[in-house]
C-alpha cells in the first residue's frame, strides 16, 4: 500500500571520471488506514541535472543536495518538513541543514522549528558546529492551567557579514481576560 512516483528521477554515469550523478525527485505516499495516511505526498528532491542531488566520484560522495517536503503522521504526531534541505560539499568539508520542520502534537499544539539563512553548518573534518540561524514558533496557543500563551516565537540569526540578531515575543492571557504582550529584537548587541 505504498505509492512511489518518480518525477524526472535520473541516474547518470560518466565513465571518463567514474562519476555517478542522481537528480530529480520522488514522491511517496501510503494508503489511508483508519483515516490516517502515514506518508502523505512526502517529496524528496535530489537537485537538478546541473547540480545533482547526489554526486559520487571514484566511489566517494562528493556532493549531496536533498530537499524534503510533505507530511509524516505517526499516531497523534504529525511532522511536516518544509523545504528541509541537507547539503554536503566534500571539497569544503561542510554539511549544511536549512528549512523548517513543523510538528503537531494531537490537534492542539503546533511548533515550527526553522533553520533560516545559512541554518546549521557542520565541518565534517573537525566536527565544529555553527548555528547561523534558528527559530522556534508556536502556531497554536499554549495553555498552562488558566493562563494562555499566544504567538510565542524565538529567533536567532547570523548574517553572512557576521551581524547577529535575536528576537522573541509572546502574549500572555490571564484568566480575568487581561492580556499582556511584548516582543524585543537585539541587533549587534543593541535593543
Amino acid at each position: 500500500k505504498l505509492s512511489i512516483a518518480a518525477e524526472g528521477l535520473t541516474i547518470a554515469y560518466h565513465k571518463e571520471n567514474s562519476e555517478f550523478a542522481i537528480f530529480g525527485g520522488v514522491k511517496i505516499s501510503t494508503a489511508s488506514q483508519g483515516g490516517i495516511q502515514v506518508l502523505k505526498d512526502l517529496a524528496v528532491t535530489l537537485g537538478s541535472e546541473e547540480t545533482p542531488g547526489i554526486k559520487i566520484v571514484d566511489g566517494k560522495l562528493e556532493a549531496l543536495d536533498i530537499a524534503i517536503n510533505g507530511d509524516i503522521n505517526l499516531f497523534k504526531l504529525t511532522a511536516s518538513p518544509k523545504d528541509l534541505r541537507v547539503r554536503y560539499n566534500a571539497a569544503e568539508n561542510q554539511l549544511q541543514i536549512t528549512g523548517a520542520l513543523s510538528i503537531t502534537f494531537a490537534p492542539k499544539l503546533t511548533l515550527v522549528a526553522s533553520l533560516p539563512g545559512d541554518g546549521l553548518l557542520i565541518d565534517t573534518d573537525t566536527g565544529k558546529v555553527q548555528i547561523k540561524g534558528i527559530g522556534l514558533k508556536a502556531q497554536s496557543n499554549i495553555s498552562f492551567g488558566a493562563m494562555t500563551i499566544k504567538g510565542l516565537h524565538v529567533e536567532y540569526e547570523e548574517s553572512s557579514s557576521g551581524e547577529v540578531s535575536i528576537s522573541a515575543g509572546a502574549e500572555i492571557e490571564l484568566p480575568s481576560g487581561l492580556a499582556v504582550g511584548g516582543s524585543f529584537k537585539i541587533v549587534e548587541g543593541k535593543l
